[in-house]
C-alpha cells in the first residue's frame, strides 16, 4: 500500500530534476490524472513481485497535467453511454519511479515541490487493508513536519512511523482519524479528529510526522456533509483527478462524498457545469487550513461552479447535514454584526452561531488571522453591503438540501409560519433545533396555531410527562417559555407559544455566613436542551466549569452540561431538576458526550445560592 505526501517530490537539483541517480523508470501519458496515477500505483506494486535480486519500485512522484480542452457545451440533462466519459484534453501526466525511499525508509530526501505527488510505499499490518480499504490508491495522507494534538487523544509506543499508521487503522476502541509519530521519543499519538476538525492543534515539529487515515468508510470521516459554494470559479492548476458527465447537481455532489469508496481517493471539492452537466472531482480544498490570501490555492474564473466539502463530525453539525452556503472570499459586511465573539477554527466559528440561532443563523463571517468570528441572522430584509477585507470571509447561509445547482432563501425569506416548514436534510426543527429529530412518537411539522398535529400521531406512552405549556394536540413549540425571569429568551420563530403558566422565582442567594455550593452528576449521557442553556464557557476541567457556574451573579446559575473536549464543553443553565423532568427527552438530549450536573448548597437552607 502507499502514502501520499502532497506538495513534495524526491530530492533533485531544481523544479525539472527527479529523484537523482535512483530512478528506475518513467511513466509519461495524456490522459485524464487518475488513470495516469492508478497505473503508475499498479507499476510500482507489481514490480515488487519480481525478484529480489533486482532492483524494486518503492517510491514514486506523480506530476499531473493540466486540463487543455474546454467543457463539452452539451446542454441537456440525459446522460448516454456515449457521454458517461466525457472527452478531454490533458496535458501530460507523468510518474517517475524509484528504487530508494526518502529517510528514514532510505537514503534520499524529500524536498517540497508545488503541485507534485509523492508516493512512498507502506507496509501495513493489520487486516483491515485488505477486508475494509482494498480499492483504495493509498491509505494515508501524510504532512511531513508537523504533528498534531487533539482531544481525548492516546499515546502508545511506536517503533516507526508504519507501525503508528499500523495502530491508528487497528484501532477498535475509537474512530482513528489521525495520528502523529514523534520520531524522537518514539510515541505514536492517534487521535479522533483530524487537522480540519481541530486546527488549533495542528503545529509545526521537525521531529514529527502528521498522518490521515483514509482507510475508514465516508460516514466514520464525515458524519455530516456541508457544501461551501464557489461561485462562478474554478482551481486554477493541475488540480483535476477524474472528470465525467452527470445527470443533475446532485449525482455529481454524489459522485464526490462517496469518491472515497468507489474512485479510492478522497474527494474533497468539486467542479459543477449546470450547462453541460459535467463533474470534475479535486483531491484537495482551495483553501483548506491556509491562513491568508497569499497561502491558499489560486482560482481563476469559471462557466462552472466550485464547491468544497466541509465535514463535521460533531453533535450540531447534524443540523447542517446536506446544506449549502456560499463564500465570498475576503468579504465582510460593511456595518456592525448581531454578535463577535473568539473562534480558533471556523468549524468553532460555526457552531456557535448555530447553538445560538439554531437555523436562524443567516450568515457568518470568520477570520483565521485574528481568530474572529461574527453571526448575523438578519430576517430576509435588506441585506448590508459587502466590503473588502484581506483577511475575513464572508459566509451566507443556503437553507436547502443539496439538490441542485443552485441554491435560495424559501419564498418570503422568514419563517416557516409564513412560507412553509424548512426542506428536510438538516434534521433539525426551526428555532430552537432538536439536533436528531423530535423524540419516538412525535412528528415535525407547524400548524397555524404553532403546535404539532395530532393526525396520525400515536398517543404519548405511558407516565409521559409533558410540558406545561403543551397544547392539546401533545405537540410543543420550538422554543420553551420564559420559566423565570433569568432565562435567557430565544428567537421569535415560529410564533410565540400560548401562555406559560406562571414563572417561578429563581432561588434566593445564600447570606455570607452560608456553606459552599457542591455539584453533583445527575445525568450520565444527558445533555439539558439549547433552549435552556444562559451561557456557554470554554472549561479546561470539570472544577472550571464549576467554578464558572458559582461565579455566575448575572443569573442564578443551578446546573450545567460538560464534556471533556473543546469547543462550546460548558453549558451554564438556570434549571434544575425542580423544573425539568430528568431523563425526559422533551428536556434532554440523550447519549450524548456530555453529562449533566446540578448544584448542592451544603449547610443552607435548601435552594439559596452563594
Amino acid at each position: 500500500m502507499f502514502e501520499r505526501v502532497a506538495d513534495y517530490k524526491l530530492s533533485g537539483t531544481g523544479s525539472s530534476n527527479f529523484g537523482g541517480t535512483r530512478r528506475a523508470e518513467v511513466i509519461t501519458r495524456k490522459d485524464l490524472p487518475i488513470r495516469v496515477l492508478s497505473e503508475c500505483i499498479r507499476r510500482c506494486a507489481e514490480d515488487r513481485t519480481t525478484t529480489q535480486h533486482v532492483p524494486q519500485c518503492r517510491s514514486f512522484d506523480f506530476l499531473p497535467g493540466k486540463r487543455l480542452s474546454p467543457v463539452p457545451a452539451h446542454e441537456g440533462n440525459d446522460v448516454s453511454s456515449a457521454r458517461n466519459g466525457v472527452v478531454a484534453e490533458y496535458e501530460d501526466s507523468s510518474c517517475y519511479l524509484y528504487y530508494d525511499q526518502a529517510s528514514p525508509d532510505g537514503m534520499e530526501t524529500l524536498v517540497q515541490q508545488k503541485d507534485v505527488w509523492h508516493f512512498n510505499e507502506i507496509c501495513i499490518t493489520s487486516s483491515k487493508v485488505s477486508t475494509e480499504c482494498s480499492n483504495r490508491l493509498y491509505v494515508m495522507e501524510r504532512t511531513p513536519g508537523f504533528r498534531f494534538e487533539g482531544t481525548g487523544d492516546r499515546e502508545v509506543f511506536a517503533v516507526n512511523r508504519t507501525d503508528c499508521e499500523s495502530k491508528c487503522i487497528n484501532e477498535e476502541s475509537f474512530k482513528c482519524r489521525s495520528c502523529s509519530f514523534d520520531r524522537a521519543g518514539s510515541v505514536c499519538r492517534l487521535s479522533r479528529e483530524t487537522k480540519a476538525m481541530n486546527p488549533t492543534g495542528f503545529a509545526s515539529d521537525a521531529n514529527s510526522d502528521y498522518m490521515e487515515n483514509l482507510c475508514l468508510s465516508g460516514s466514520d470521516l464525515c458524519s455530516a456533509t456541508a457544501l461551501i459554494l464557489e461561485a462562478g470559479k474554478e482551481l486554477e492548476g493541475a488540480y483535476e483527478r477524474d472528470l465525467f458527465s452527470v445527470r443533475d447537481f446532485k449525482d455529481c455532489s454524489d459522485k464526490c462524498i462517496h469518491s472515497l469508496t468507489e474512485r479510492g481517493f478522497m474527494c474533497r471539492s468539486f467542479l459543477y457545469y449546470d450547462k453541460s452537466k459535467t463533474c470534475v472531482l479535486y483531491p484537495d480544498d482551495p483553501v483548506g487550513d491556509a491562513e491568508g490570501p497569499e497561502a491558499q490555492k489560486p482560482l481563476k474564473p469559471s462557466t462552472g461552479d466550485l464547491y468544497r466539502l466541509f465535514c463535521g463530525t460533531s453533535d450540531r453539525d447534524a443540523l447542517i447535514n446536506n446544506l449549502t452556503f456560499e463564500c465570498y472570499r475576503r468579504k465582510r459586511l460593511d456595518g456592525p454584526q448581531q454578535a463577535e465573539t473568539k473562534s480558533y477554527s471556523f468549524q468553532e466559528c460555526l457552531d456557535e452561531c448555530m447553538r445560538r440561532y439554531s437555523r436562524d443563523c443567516r450568515s457568518v463571517e470568520y477570520s483565521s488571522r485574528y481568530q474572529s468570528c461574527r453571526f448575523s441572522r438578519y430576517d430576509g430584509g435588506m441585506k448590508p453591503s459587502l466590503v473588502d477585507d484581506d483577511f475575513y470571509d464572508y459566509y451566507e447561509f443556503k437553507w436547502c438540501s443539496m439538490g441542485g445547482g443552485s441554491a435560495s432563501w424559501p419564498s418570503g425569506g422568514g419563517s416557516s409560519a409564513s412560507s412553509g416548514a424548512w426542506p428536510s436534510g438538516g434534521g433539525g426543527m426551526g428555532g430552537g433545533g432538536w439536533v436528531s429529530g423530535p423524540p419516538d412518537g412525535w412528528t415535525s411539522g407547524w400548524t397555524s396555531s404553532g403546535l404539532f398535529p395530532s393526525v396520525g400521531v400515536p398517543p404519548p406512552p405511558p407516565g409521559a410527562v409533558l410540558p406545561p405549556w403543551a397544547g392539546p394536540h401533545f405537540g410543543w413549540p420550538a422554543l420553551p417559555p420564559l420559566i423565570g425571569p433569568h432565562s435567557a429568551p430565544g428567537p421569535l420563530f415560529p410564533p410565540p407559544p400560548p401562555p406559560p403558566y406562571p414563572p417561578i422565582p429563581p432561588p434566593e442567594l445564600c447570606g455570607k455566613s452560608g456553606g459552599i455550593g457542591t455539584f453533583k452528576k445527575v445525568g450520565h449521557g444527558m445533555r439539558l436542551r439549547s433552549h435552556f442553556i444562559i451561557r456557554v464557557v470554554r472549561a479546561e476541567t470539570l472544577p472550571d466549569c464549576e467554578r464558572a457556574c458559582m461565579e455566575t451573579r448575572d443569573f442564578a446559575c443551578l446546573s450545567f452540561n460538560f464534556r471533556s473536549f473543546f469547543p462550546d464543553n460548558c453549558e451554564l443553565s438556570d434549571q434544575d431538576s425542580h423544573l425539568v423532568q430528568i431523563g425526559s427527552p422533551l428536556y434532554f438530549e440523550l447519549d450524548t458526550q456530555f453529562d449533566y450536573f446540578e448544584r448542592e448548597p451544603t449547610g443552607v437552607s435548601p435552594g439559596c445560592l452563594d
